[in-house]
């Protein structure tokens, strides 16, 4: 059987009550679970606003914090999206990067991961 989609990436983080008020308040992810699932793992899972890959914050990984690099982040807006963001206290690392095959916005987490909005160029998804 073929694989369906992926379903969720473990973000590796340092802190992750720093890295739940990130992405939850600022980023806007959903908390879609906060568990204690071991002595030393809790499992901290979001969700976007509309769906698609979920995230779950890891601080218990052998993976180092901040070695995530570019994960996009689809919106249709990225003007109003960044515009949004920032009032919620995101800095961007740079502008927005308008190019043939979209708009590119990056930024970083609190432990360096390396995200970036993408808004796809018209035609390119379908």
């Amino acid at each position: 059987m073929p694989i369906s989609h992926a379903s969720v990436l473990i973000v590796p983080v340092t802190d992750q009550d720093r890295a739940l008020a990130f992405y939850r308040d600022v980023v806007g992810f959903s908390v879609y679970g906060d568990n204690q699932v071991g002595p030393n793992m809790r499992w901290i899972h979001l969700r976007a606003p509309n769906g698609g890959l979920d995230l779950a914050l890891g601080d218990w990984l052998e993976v180092p914090a901040g070695s995530i690099g570019g994960l996009y982040l689809d919106v249709d807006d990225i003007e109003a999206v960044s515009a949004e963001l920032e009032a919620r206290g995101l800095e961007f690392s740079q502008g927005i990067d308008d190019t043939p095959f979209g708009k590119f916005h990056p930024f970083v987490d609190p432990d360096g991961n390396q995200l970036i909005l993408h808004q796809a160029a018209p035609g390119l998804m379908d």
